[in-house]
């Protein structure tokens, strides 16, 4: 299923792009997720330039263009001219690299090394303590490695990735709506099921930290402000403000171990420290509209004589066999195949019968 911020190339430089709209908070509108088709011939920093303002007058429209800006959130790669246009096109827009792609760039690292799993830890860490340390492992572990993750900025890290190719825009537009609408009313029958105040994933994170509350030791500052000793470690909680030094209740919005000790020395209800977007009757509103069917083709309306069918893009073929995944580094651990003729490595039976003339 092609996810929300993910795009698909298929020949031609032709990118199908995957919009999210989520719902303002209080409000009922649920989120949408829309395929747009557009076309480039090469990437340099004009031709992005170009594709990102057609995104723009699609997706904004006559909307307050500014406003705009400060809710989208853009995630790629870090493609020649692709960042200068982004900064150009949407210069008040969140934009975030893809740690999948940032690890693959990384000079000389195959995958599951140590120093690859020390830049995973860090991109998923909760902490700038946490951040740090991992990031003196994999200086440690691999000295080029870490010169060149030091120069990328790091607000732009985002653990994400989700790429989809090889399929006819057509029919990549087809799967997607019968997922999504089949997605949709698995989710809708989930929630008239729930029976509790927030989704069962949150409930199974706030009976976790329950239990493991109970061994910790609270020192109360004000009736909002508590120093938590737990056996490795000791915390601030600001019940308040909803935050906790470890950082888990500020990026996952749900309590954590420490913030729960505190919630229950106040004989408060966890659930008000829950944020919205966990809450059943959030999930219940999100998955309460539908994706309607569609006919086949052969009922589509004949196209009017006068109306001009837009072309194909021309599409300069490439010598060689169309490429459908990604080309792995080298540093990737690449499996080489043996000849079955010659026996040697990395050569084909075509070439040793070549060879044999």
């Amino acid at each position: 299923m092609l996810k929300p911020g993910s795009d698909s190339q298929v020949p031609g430089d032709v990118r199908l792009i995957s919009l999210a709209r989520h719902p303002d908070p209080g409000s009922a509108e649920t989120h949408l997720t829309l395929p747009a088709g557009l076309s480039g011939v090469s990437q340099n920093r004009y031709s992005w330039q170009w594709f990102l303002e057609q995104l723009r007058d699609g997706v904004v429209g006559d909307r307050d263009s500014s406003r705009a800006n400060t809710v989208l959130t853009i995630v790629s790669d870090r493609q020649k001219g692709l960042i200068d246009a982004v900064s150009d096109v949407f210069p008040d827009a969140a934009h975030g690299y893809c740690i999948y792609h940032l690890s693959t760039n990384l000079p000389h690292a195959p995958k599951n090394t140590p120093a690859w799993r020390r830049f995973w830890a860090a991109a998923r860490a909760y902490t700038v303590a946490e951040f740090n340390e991992h990031m003196e492992k994999m200086k440690e572990l691999n000295p080029e490695q870490y010169k060149y993750v030091v120069k990328l900025p790091r607000h732009r890290w985002l653990p994400i990735a989700s790429w989809e190719g090889g399929l006819p825009i057509t029919y990549l537009v087809e799967e997607t709506r019968k997922k999504t609408a089949c997605y949709f009313y698995q989710r809708k029958n989930n929630g008239e099921n729930i029976t509790s105040v927030v989704t069962p994933y949150a409930e199974k994170i706030l009976g976790s930290s329950r239990e493991t509350s109970r061994f910790y030791t609270l020192n109360p500052s004000t009736d909002v402000l508590f120093q938590v000793i737990a056996a490795d470690r000791t915390d601030a909680v600001d019940l308040s403000k909803k935050t906790c030094s470890c950082k888990r209740w500020d990026i996952d919005g749900i309590p954590c171990n420490h913030a729960m000790a505190a919630i229950s020395f106040r004989l408060r209800d966890p659930y008000d420290f829950v944020e919205d977007w966990f809450m059943t009757s959030t999930y219940r509103s999100t998955y309460n509209d539908c994706v309607p069917p569609t006919r086949g083709k052969e009922q589509w309306p004949a196209i009017p004589s006068n109306v001009v069918p837009p072309r194909p893009p021309n599409v300069r073929i490439q010598p060689g066999g169309r490429k459908v995944s990604r080309r792995e580094s080298i540093a990737n651990g690449l499996i080489k195949k043996r000849c079955r003729n010659c026996q040697r490595w990395g050569t084909t039976k075509g070439h040793a019968r070549t060879l044999r003339g």
